[in-house]
């Protein structure tokens, strides 16, 4: 008797830290370091007959710098939010440093689509944050 009770609550125990465990890396993902990372704006393509895209996104900066500092291009990922029958990557990246305040740091994203692709997705950007010699 004692046993199945010690059974049930530490089922209970493990589907709880479980739960607890995949709902703060969903939030995790979407954490951005204000101090050298940024977002872009969410992109959306449903294609009913397949195809492809292609997305030009200008990257911006870090929203929170110390004033006189300048923000430099490190690395871009995709961060997907809906992914249905398509596959997607980064075809174009800046030069490795390129100033965020010039507008000349943009990547190119091209996804393929089979019948019925769906996706949703934004690019999380790196950024190394310089305070002298910019």
């Amino acid at each position: 008797m004692f046993l199945s009770e010690f059974k049930k609550i530490l089922g209970r125990a493990v589907i709880f830290s479980l739960s607890l465990y995949l709902f703060s890396g969903a939030a995790s993902a979407e954490d951005i370091n204000e101090q050298n990372e940024s977002r872009s704006k969410v992109y959306s393509h449903n294609k009913s007959s397949g195809g492809s895209s292609r997305d030009t996104i200008v990257l911006t900066g870090p929203k929170k710098m110390p004033d006189g500092s300048c923000a430099l291009f490190v690395k871009a990922k995709i961060i997907y939010n809906n992914q249905r029958f398509v596959s997607a990557k980064i075809t174009s990246r800046p030069k490795k440093h390129c100033k965020a305040e010039s507008g000349a740091c943009k990547v190119v994203v091209e996804a393929d689509y089979a019948p019925v692709g769906r996706l949703s997705y934004w690019v999380k950007s790196k950024w190394k944050v310089q305070s002298s010699g910019c």
